[in-house]
């Protein structure tokens, strides 16, 4: 779902390269959006003087809002805080669309009008002829405003006070005590720390030692008094007890395995106990067994695992797009190649139903190489993130490329935490760095 508090990440020469190509690809995009709201505009409505990347095809669009399909369904608009825009009644829409003054370009009239958040204006017409990757431009109801990032019309107010220096992370005697002292020198003029016998500095003692035995009576008390937080085993058998529920002194956990399948195998669900440990088959001690219980589970909530699953590649439209930025919630990807498979074991239509029908429903993310090297020192193994897929799975083709792409979303509640490169641009060219996408 497409949200304006999350910038993407563009390669702005990649794309000024793949703009340039694309008239002789025969297609064509959006490159950029004026806004009016004075005459001759209608009160109450806006006009947006919409210019394309060369003339190819503007015709076309304007002869299909003239033969009858609605304005607003050729060129939706999304977005929006007070004025919400959509297909709805009341909501901001276009309403109509002529030509404009020069040959790559068109005028929309768009009502009502909306307020000075982020809107996105897209073009749905015939991916043949329109670039989905310049199908879509950002803008607000401001005119002289080119761009999404406008600096506010007006003058910024007045400057809040100088809140009080509060130290949060003063946890012990020897923090307490340094921030008294800070406290004493701010207000009382000329003040300096003298000989501990002194009564201010027995003052500052006794009220250090005294929020140090506070601060560790809190942190017990608040840990120990909810469940998540409490670190004492008969605290959470406690509190277990008051859901009549008695812990047992055998303590189990649970962790998230990513398999590999060997290709040629077909595609399966686990009937019985896959039994697997860390270490590795040579390793003598200290080995971690781990045992799986998918066969407990019904088997429509079994994972499927099949080689076509092991890895996907971003699809960067021609390295337009090289990374995804952080709190990201949908990517558009394609099956890994293989020596015996150039296009991938799995093909678009294929990866999409397996999402769509519940089959593929896990995602693992990772950062295999240093994306400023592009080799595996100095990669960040933290950067490894668990996507639970929506059921949305949709394929697009990029007609530069002459491939299908599978565009996928994943809940909000796993919004990348990372920003994540997945080229590395080295002097003898691009080369990608690693295979991102696993499924788990």
């Amino acid at each position: 779902m497409w949200t304006d508090t999350i910038a993407p990440i563009r390669n702005e020469t990649a794309a000024a390269d793949r703009a340039r190509d694309l008239e002789v690809a025969n297609l064509n995009g959006l490159a950029a959006v004026l806004v009016a709201l004075d005459p001759p505009v209608a009160p109450g409505t806006a006009g947006l003087e919409l210019h394309f990347l060369n003339p190819l095809h503007v015709a076309a669009v304007l002869a299909e809002v003239a033969g009858g399909t609605p304005a607003a369904q050729v060129f939706p608009i999304r977005g929006g805080h007070r004025v919400r825009a959509g297909s709805g009644t009341g909501q901001v829409q276009v309403t109509a669309v002529v030509a404009g003054g020069v040959p790559e370009s068109l005028r929309l009239t768009v009502a009502p009008v909306g307020d000075y958040s982020t809107y996105r204006l897209e073009l749905i017409f015939d991916p043949a002829r329109i670039d989905p990757f310049f199908a879509t431009l950002d803008f607000k109801f401001r005119p002289g405003c080119f761009s999404s990032a406008c600096a506010p019309a007006w003058e910024a107010g007045r400057p809040r006070q100088v809140p009080p220096r509060i130290d949060y992370m003063a946890k012990d005697y020897d923090s307490f005590r340094h921030v008294l002292m800070t406290a004493m020198a701010d207000r009382v003029p000329g003040w300096q720390p003298s000989s501990e016998a002194d009564l201010d500095q027995v003052l500052i003692g006794l009220f250090a030692a005294a929020t140090d035995e506070l601060s560790d009576f809190q942190d017990r008390v608040m840990a120990e008094a909810y469940l998540g937080s409490a670190r004492k085993r008969v605290s959470v058998a406690r509190h277990a007890r008051l859901m009549d529920y008695h812990i047992h002194q055998g303590q189990q956990s649970s962790t998230w395995l990513w398999l590999e399948i060997a290709e040629g195998e077909a595609a399966f669900s686990l009937d019985h106990e896959l039994i697997a440990w860390a270490g590795g088959p040579e390793a003598e001690g200290g080995t971690v067994p781990f045992a799986t219980r998918e066969a407990a589970l019904a088997l429509a909530q079994r994972a499927e695992f099949a080689p076509g699953y092991n890895g996907f590649h971003l699809h960067t439209w021609s390295g337009a797009h090289p990374a995804l930025p952080r709190g990201a919630v949908g990517a558009d990807i394609v099956s890994a190649p293989t020596p015996t498979a150039p296009g991938g074991l799995i093909t678009a239509g294929e990866l999409a139903d397996a999402i769509r029908e519940g089959r593929l429903t896990r995602l693992l993310i990772e950062e295999r190489l240093n994306p400023m090297t592009g080799r595996p020192p100095g990669r960040n193994p933290a950067k490894r993130q668990l996507l639970r897929l929506l059921p949305e799975a949709t394929v697009i083709r990029d007609p530069v490329a002459a491939q299908d792409v599978v565009r996928i979303a994943w809940q909000g509640a796993d919004a990348l935490l990372h920003d994540f490169s997945f080229t590395t641009l080295c002097p003898g060219g691009r080369s990608r760095t690693f295979r991102p996408f696993a499924a788990i």
